[in-house]
């Protein structure tokens, strides 16, 4: 786990085990397994998370893409212009679409009424809660202070360091509105980042 700190924030970032085998596993209902993947491999807001509904999941204009993306019609827009938000298209993961949907079904939840039912101040408390439980299992206590926005730093870092993804494509499937909000990502690999890039090179 890497500690930055951002606009006098402190942001957790998880390496892939951690978030695969701490987080994700921690989760003890199929809603908090989505809330936190739709922030980890979608790059959601807490808001948006709270107000995804089934009818934003969208299949690829294109049907030869086989691919699925979130709208998300009321993004944050940090320019101030825009009075409802900056539209926007996440890329979904075709495991997490699967998810949604398979959850959608199972709860019979109508196509305008939110995914995960619950707003942002819940959203937030269980974080605090799976924080907690990661705290204790890893006695690191740095886990209690666990919330969405970190999940969506992991989201930006695995992107642009673990993945070496172009920043444009970021920005825009991740609602960041330039170069310099999304920087802060770019740099600090991880361990299991910088160990790869050293085997790669032959320099291990």
């Amino acid at each position: 786990m890497q500690i930055k700190t951002l606009k006098n924030q402190l942001r957790l970032i998880p390496n892939e085990h951690e978030y695969r085998e701490h987080l994700v596993d921690a989760a003890d209902s199929f809603r908090t397994e989505i809330m936190l993947r739709v922030a980890g491999e979608v790059g959601l807001r807490v808001g948006e998370i709270a107000n995804a509904q089934p009818r934003h999941i969208l299949a690829a204009d294109d049907p030869s893409l086989d691919a699925h993306f979130l709208a998300v019609p009321e993004g944050k827009d940090t320019t101030g212009e825009l009075e409802n938000g900056k539209y926007r298209e996440a890329y979904l993961p075709s495991d997490v679409e699967r998810l949604l949907t398979r959850f959608i079904r199972t709860n019979s939840i109508g196509q305008t009424e939110p995914i995960v039912g619950v707003g942002k101040r819940r959203i937030q408390q269980i974080y605090e809660d799976i924080g907690e439980v990661v705290a204790d299992k890893t006695g690191r206590r740095e886990w209690v202070r666990l919330s969405p926005h970190d999940l969506r730093a992991y989201y930006a870092h695995t992107c642009l360091v673990r993945k070496g993804m172009n920043p444009e494509v970021v920005m825009s499937a991740g609602g960041w509105e330039d170069y310099e909000s999304i920087k802060p990502y770019l740099g600090g690999a991880d361990q299991e980042t910088t160990t790869e890039a050293f085997e790669e090179a032959g320099l291990s």
